[in-house]
């Protein structure tokens, strides 16, 4: 007979295990252990015994379904890509594929051009090729379309990537100003019209004509704009610009003479004599700084919105006379005309840029015309 701490070991599950004659306790596995006092089978329900082998078979399964639907995916992907890349871009299954899944058709440096894109500005130039032709103009051979495109995708994604090294972001309020003045260029034709008119030329809406035409301009302006300001492009010329000042105001050497070897430094095709100007007829940029000069005098560097120059007067006349002669007291009042020297250094262009950083990086078109 069990006393009390004999039966509290063992668990409500042995009430469940037929005994043998023996006083042997049986589990379902047959296995028996002898009936000895202070020796009795204890089952816990809190272990399942078989769930080990159960988790443990599964885990393999969900990997090998994982790896064969990955392996799947990348076997379609290079039969895709081996197809589209193999093919020309007219062809209709590769348009078909391309317009959905984002091929790569151009890479600019490490910018991305879809296909889509491509397809894109292809559709525009073929309406609006079409409609010129329409009026009689000639229109582009299938080579010649191509490259247009290629280079205006080359030059939006140089231009993207430079704001995006500047710091840039497009400036919608510019956007809506430029569309503004576009709408005043226009006059007399309501914005119906107009739409109806890009719908025709070129398959856009208002708000696709914003972002694939005047958006870009935008964003060139803008980068153009902070080159055109930015120290780190502009100080070598403007340094160069002060050196042939202290050369002309300080040195022996002449106007002219370091005017030449500057513009040719620069390669700029102007002659540092610009002759006789009417002082009428002088630029609103600069004029007022040249008007009232001595004989010999040189102004200070002027910068202007293209670069940097330098002037000087050598001589004036009246308007009716030619250089070396005299007045004729007897003429009217006249304009009179300042004999003018310039050295100018024109500012480092956004073009200038572009061309550097693409002779940098490496152009890769990977579509097939």
């Amino acid at each position: 007979m069990m006393n009390e701490q004999d039966e509290t070991m063992v668990t409500s599950g042995s009430d469940q295990m037929p005994s043998n004659d023996d006083g042997h306790i049986c589990t379902d596995a047959d296995m028996c252990t002898a009936d000895q006092p202070q020796e009795h089978l204890v089952v816990s329900t809190d272990v399942p015994v078989e769930s080990t082998p159960v988790h443990a078979s599964k885990r393999p399964c969900t990997r090998s379904v994982v790896l064969g639907a990955t392996g799947a995916i990348v076997i379609l992907v290079g039969a895709l890509s081996a197809f589209v890349y193999s093919n020309a871009s007219s062809h209709k299954t590769v348009h078909a594929i391309t317009t959905r899944l984002p091929f790569p058709a151009l890479f600019v440096g490490r910018r991305v051009v879809t296909y889509k894109q491509y397809y894109d500005e292809q559709d525009a130039l073929k309406r609006y090729f079409a409609s010129t032709a329409a009026a009689g103009a000639p229109a582009p051979t299938s080579e010649q379309m191509d490259a247009l495109i290629t280079q205006t995708l080359i030059n939006k994604a140089v231009v993207k990537t430079l704001a995006s090294n500047y710091g840039l972001t497009l400036d919608q309020s510019k956007i809506e100003a430029f569309y503004a003045n576009f709408l005043a260029s226009n006059q007399g034709q309501s914005k119906e019209v107009i739409e109806a008119e890009l719908q025709k030329s070129f398959g856009w809406t208002i708000p696709e004509f914003k972002q694939r035409i005047i958006g870009p301009i935008v964003l060139s302006a803008q980068v153009e704009d902070y080159v055109a300001s930015s120290e780190f492009f502009q100080k070598p010329l403007h340094d160069l610009i002060n050196s042939a000042h202290t050369r002309v105001t300080t040195g022996a050497e002449s106007f002219e003479e370091v005017g030449t070897a500057v513009h040719n430094q620069v390669q700029l095709n102007l002659k540092s004599d610009l002759g006789f100007i009417k002082k009428s007829e002088l630029p609103e940029a600069w004029g007022s700084k040249v008007a009232d000069l001595e004989n010999g005098q040189v102004t200070e560097v002027i910068e202007l919105p293209q670069g940097y120059a330098i002037f000087t007067v050598t001589e004036r006349i009246k308007s009716q006379d030619s250089a070396g002669k005299k007045v004729d007291p007897k003429a009217l009042p006249a304009d009179e005309q300042v004999h003018l020297y310039t050295i100018t250094v024109p500012k480092k262009t956004l073009e200038q840029v572009t061309q550097e950083y693409l002779e940098n990086v490496s152009v890769r078109t990977w579509i097939k015309p």
